[in-house]
């Protein structure tokens, strides 16, 4: 159990000075994205509009193989 927390703690030090990318977050900046994972179903897309700054409006759509959801 040790060992576990040890590298928890460990990945968690070293993933601490990544910062993300704050692209698209001025106004008026539109962004499309497409990807697979649990997010957006199977497969999916998401659409974010922002109309003011550092605000952002966004809308997804995917589909699990099942139905769009």
């Amino acid at each position: 159990m040790k060992p576990i927390v040890f590298i928890f703690i460990l990945l968690m030090i070293l993933t601490l000075p990544l910062h993300a990318q704050h692209k698209g977050s001025a106004k008026d900046q539109v962004a499309i994205g497409i990807g697979l994972g649990l997010p957006y179903g199977g497969l999916g897309g998401k659409l974010s509009f922002n109309p003011a700054d550092q605000f952002t409006l966004f809308g997804g759509l995917g589909y699990n193989f099942l139905s769009v959801g």
